[in-house]
């Protein structure tokens, strides 16, 4: 019997992906080419679609699934890539996928025998169970409020008295993590409030360990290592720890086994990595909220009620959701962690990561959002002949802020208290034609060598009519707009705020 061969219309119909992302999956060589059916005998000329074997379905099902962990499509294409290369001793891989249990789990992370807690990739403590606190050293006291005060790096080596073997294993252990789940970022710098004797301790340990061989997990894998906490002369086997370790677009989740532990348990750990949903959700109903630095760019479509008011209905919800598709793909190239607002807005979210400069990320976001829209817009514009230009208007903005999550009827749901994104949201109201807006503290709190590499300034006209851009210049909001008493009567939140526009970044 011929195997069924599946055309691209059954494909999208049983995956629910649109068109143009399984044409982009065949581009980007996450999916085969399909293969052209011959023409049926006696129907010379008949164009026919190409076909796909039924495995693709389960390729473009792990491909959502990694999607919906927050990869991007190049980290995808890594995971999918066939790799030969052995694995260290040292190292040992299970795929998720494979492990994955739908069947009810006994174990949980808050209530359970084992130690477990998660990290930033700032390699801050966002959470840990009761297990993680009495048995990790140094992290015994509640946790700070503020970001910096939960480096794991920092409760280890502040603790009271000189660190001991157990606060040095735990150090090295946690520095492994940083090298081995975050290849690509700079090293981990010790914590300011750190003592000069440990500071050396810590630049020790991170330099032996950074010149060792380099591994990587790669994505939808759990690290195993091995660790040694504290002596128990009658059962050497209770000092002796597996460290389970695997990342998640919302930072590195860690479970801690007993070495010898019942090996009923060590499927259930496994099956509990497999369940990502199940992880988060409990973690986000439990992590406590967090106060950190988070800036913010916020993207609207420049007109919608008139493009609306041109385009049948069909076609513009078609036009919005290839858009926000687009903006989404481009909010988590650039490390941005994506919502939308009521008001129909996109917003993204970049916090402080290990090694990375987070403004930064979101002034290229910006940019790069510039660059995809005006693609989008051409393909609109041929599609439809007509002379509209496309444009997203966008706003950035930074802060210190209190934030949290929780899972709602549209999934999780990122809560930031604070003005943040309601400033950022009017910034985005200001500009026009694609400008980026962000205000004068954005910029200020930039480290300066990435400051001198941005383009930014007020553009001005002059007495006979000109435009001029006058660089490196802010101007506050009631002087741009002060002969437009209905547009400033509604920025009047923002309206003493310096801001300046963004133009570009010198490489």
């Amino acid at each position: 019997m011929l195997r069924h061969l599946l055309t691209s219309k059954e494909i999208l119909e049983k995956t629910g992906i649109s068109r143009a992302s399984l044409h982009n999956y065949i581009a980007r060589g996450l999916l085969p080419k399909p293969a052209t059916a011959a023409s049926a005998a006696g129907s010379p000329g008949v164009r026919h679609a190409g076909q796909f074997e039924p495995t693709v379905i389960d390729t473009i099902t792990r491909i959502l699934q990694l999607k919906q962990s927050g990869f991007s499509l190049d980290e995808i294409g890594s995971q999918l890539a066939p790799n030969d290369a052995p694995t260290p001793a040292s190292l040992s891989m299970v795929n998720l996928a494979d492990a994955c249990n739908r069947n009810a789990l006994r174990l949980t992370i808050e209530q359970g025998p084992h130690m477990a807690y998660l990290l930033n990739h700032r390699f801050e403590l966002q959470w840990l169970n009761d297990a993680a606190r009495a048995g990790m050293p140094g992290l015994g006291q509640p946790l700070p409020s503020d970001a910096t005060g939960r480096s794991i790096f920092n409760l280890l080596l502040n603790s009271d008295g000189e660190p001991d073997a157990d606060h040095t294993a735990a150090l090295r252990m946690n520095l492994t993590l940083a090298k081995t789940m975050m290849p690509f970022a700079a090293p981990p710098q010790p914590p300011h409030a750190l003592r000069p004797e440990r500071k050396r301790l810590f630049e020790q340990y991170r330099d032996e360990l950074m010149l060792a061989p380099s591994l990587s997990v790669s994505p939808g894998s759990v690290m195993r290592l091995g660790l040694r906490l504290g002596s128990n002369a009658d059962n050497p086997a209770d000092s002796e720890f597996i460290v389970h370790a695997t990342r998640f677009r919302e930072g590195i989740f860690v479970i801690l086994s007993l070495g010898g532990g019942d090996p009923a348990d060590a499927s259930e750990l496994q099956r509990l990595f497999a369940r990502r949903d199940l992880v988060l959700h409990a973690l986000l109903n439990i992590q406590q909220p967090l106060q950190s630095e988070i800036s913010v760019v916020a993207a609207r479509l420049q007109d919608a009620a008139k493009i609306c008011s041109e385009l049948p209905s069909g076609e513009y919800f078609e036009l919005v959701t290839q858009m926000w598709t687009l903006v989404e793909e481009v909010f988590r190239t650039h490390g941005g962690a994506c919502t939308r607002n009521a008001d129909d807005s996109m917003v993204a979210y970049f916090f402080p990561r290990l090694g990375a400069d987070y403004q930064m990320n979101a002034v290229r976001c910006a940019l790069a959002l510039q660059t995809a829209m005006a693609r989008f817009s051409m393909t609109w514009q041929l599609r439809k002949q007509w002379g509209n230009q496309l444009y997203l208007n966008i706003g950035l903005n930074e802060a210190e802020e209190w934030m949290g999550a929780r899972y709602g009827t549209s999934g999780k749901e990122m809560i930031v208290l604070g003005d943040i994104v309601k400033h950022a949201g009017h910034l985005s109201d200001i500009a026009q034609f694609g400008q980026i807006w962000a205000p004068k503290t954005f910029i200020a709190k930039m480290p300066l060598a990435s400051r001198e590499r941005l383009d930014f300034g007020i553009k001005r006209i002059t007495s006979d009519g000109q435009h001029v851009l006058v660089q490196t210049r802010y101007a506050t909001v009631d002087s741009l707009f002060g002969n437009d008493a209905k547009r400033l009567a509604a920025l009047r939140d923002i309206a003493g705020i310096e801001l300046t526009e963004i133009l570009g970044v010198h490489e």
